[in-house]
């Protein structure tokens, strides 16, 4: 038995070399709420960091509101959170990871003091402390929907009023790495929601202009701020864009919603790299916006928002001609769900985050998916249309200098919140008492059938893979997601699989193990 066993370990490892070999995984899949008893909080941006993990930004509702940040582990779990704010209402609504391995945030600070209120721009380390904070203080700047770290290390931001407040105006603001000033513009009768950087170092903004209603805005301006091209996509009623991503091929996609078909529906318009349409898409289920698009690994897309006026999570997965590959709706039950932010994980998963949660219980609402759209529970049916339409006009905007102050502040700060699992499906803790070594366990039970435990230890935070590989080497389960110093426990089941003997591995900062076991039906 014993030189059984020894030939299969041989041929798990030479297997292991082989490129390409064993391309099915599992991802982990967990639905949580961050908040408090007393409180509640709202996710209005989220991005994977290098380590595997997640940072979501948004605010506290009470009391008064601030920027909240929250760090989360890759299943989900805090790391940190920090409320930074004014002696108001205060916002965060959009959150990038710098070269350094710090974060910036932007959103809105509502007083700082006399006049002192506007776009609120703050510099994080990695550890979230406070590296420097800025206000940007002009006429009616409103709140800095969205920044980038550019190319030469600073950070630009769209600024606008937010929708339905009378004041049409999109303001593109350049600062140097610490938050200084270099150039402001201002583009007349526009919104703004998002700004992303070209690959020719120019920048790419989404938002709407005001004529005789709303149209969705796509503005187009070299490195230095000076306009390309504009272009707005409408048809027969008001459209407005929240979300923009260059594409693989030098175009454009951009997500937000129209009127333009009886009622609300969420609306994607593709774009060429110089604004030409290529095509549109017109996605419903009730009353349905889209908040947030990326680009997917396969060359498609991925969308999230809501429907039926934020009774629910609304997830789409398109291919690369605007097709509907899945939908899915997310809703707890408590009426009021949406998703603000949503990015392809590392591991080919998906992960929106907004509000939500269940009775009791809403806050921060974080969802994972897998690359199917699976999660862990919480998804209704739902009957979806699909329909297309709408033009693009060329639009010649005023584009001017326009004069701001860069104010430096020292915000309040403070830690607030703890998450609440709803559900999972992955890698999850059973103690945080830190082990002396890395140790994979025998699983329990085994024999099994279908669901057994894969147990293991490691002393410090690190990448963890399991991996499970048939008799004939062939990999037929991987999970991998960071993890700090503990031990854990991973719940496999065979029940799709034939009985048979199976290895299962266990990969972390060099260390690997390898063990068998039994599936019996």
């Amino acid at each position: 038995m014993k030189k059984t066993y020894f030939i299969l370990f041989l041929f798990f490892i030479l297997y292991s070399f082989i490129p390409g070999a064993g391309d099915c995984f599992s991802q982990s899949q967990f639905q949580v709420v961050i908040g408090d008893s007393s409180n509640t909080a709202e996710a209005r941006s989220i991005i994977q960091t290098t380590d595997g993990g997640f940072i979501a930004v948004g605010r506290n509702y009470w009391p008064g509101g601030h920027m909240y940040i929250v760090k989360l582990t890759s299943s989900g779990q805090m790391q940190w959170s920090k409320t930074i704010g004014s002696l108001d209402d205060d916002l965060a609504l959009s959150v990038i990871q710098t070269s350094d391995g710090g974060y910036a945030v932007s959103g809105l600070g509502s007083y700082f003091g006399p006049g002192i209120a506007g776009p609120f721009i703050v510099k994080l380390t990695s550890a979230g402390n406070v590296e420097w904070a800025r206000v940007l203080v002009g006429d009616l700047l409103g709140a800095a929907y969205s920044i980038v770290q550019t190319a030469d290390g600073g950070y630009i931001t769209a600024n606008s009023m937010d929708e339905g407040g009378g004041t049409f105006r999109l303001t593109i603001i350049k600062l140097n790495n610490m938050g200084l000033l270099q150039w402001s513009k201002k583009i007349g009768s526009s919104y703004g929601r998002c700004i992303k950087q070209t690959t020719d170092r120019g920048y790419i903004v989404a938002g709407a202009t005001w004529s005789f209603g709303e149209d969705m805005l796509v503005v187009k301006l070299d490195s230095n701020g000076t306009l390309q091209w504009a272009k707005t996509i409408d048809g027969k009623g008001d459209d407005f864009a929240y979300s923009i991503v260059q594409t693989t091929d030098g175009g454009y996609a951009v997500a937000g919603w129209t009127y333009s078909f009886m009622s609300e529906k969420m609306y994607i318009a593709k774009l060429d790299s110089s604004g030409m349409l290529q095509w549109t898409k017109v996605f419903a289920v009730n009353s349905d916006r889209a908040y947030s698009i990326v680009q997917t690994i396969d060359g498609g897309y991925a969308l999230a928002g809501y429907t039926g006026w934020g009774g629910g999570m609304f997830i789409l997965k398109l291919n690369s001609d605007g097709s509907l590959q899945w939908s899915r709706v997310v809703d707890c039950g408590t009426g009021q769900t949406d998703a603000r932010s949503i990015l392809q994980t590392s591991d080919g998963g998906y992960v929106a985050a907004g509000f939500g949660g269940i009775w009791g219980s809403t806050g921060m609402f974080i969802v994972k998916l897998d690359n199917n759209g699976n999660t862990c529970g919480n998804t209704v049916s739902h009957k979806i249309s699909v329909d297309s339409g709408g033009i693009v006009n060329s639009h010649i905007p005023s584009v001017t200098d326009f004069l701001i102050m860069d104010t430096l502040i020292t915000p309040q700060t403070g830690t607030f919140g703890y998450v609440t699992t709803l559900c999972v499906i992955g890698i999850q803790p059973i103690s945080s008492e830190i082990p002396d070594s890395y140790k994979l366990y025998q699983n329990y039970p085994n024999p099994f059938n279908p669901v057994t435990t894969i147990k293991f230890d490691i002393p410090q935070s690190t990448n963890v893979s399991i991996k499970v590989y048939d008799i004939l080497g062939s990999e037929v389960y991987r999970l991998s997601e960071y993890k700090l110093a503990g031990s854990y426990e991973v719940k496999f089941d065979g029940s799709y699989m034939a009985s048979g003997m199976y290895l299962y591995s266990f990969e972390a900062n060099g260390y690997k193990d390898v063990k068998k076991m039994v599936l019996l039906k």
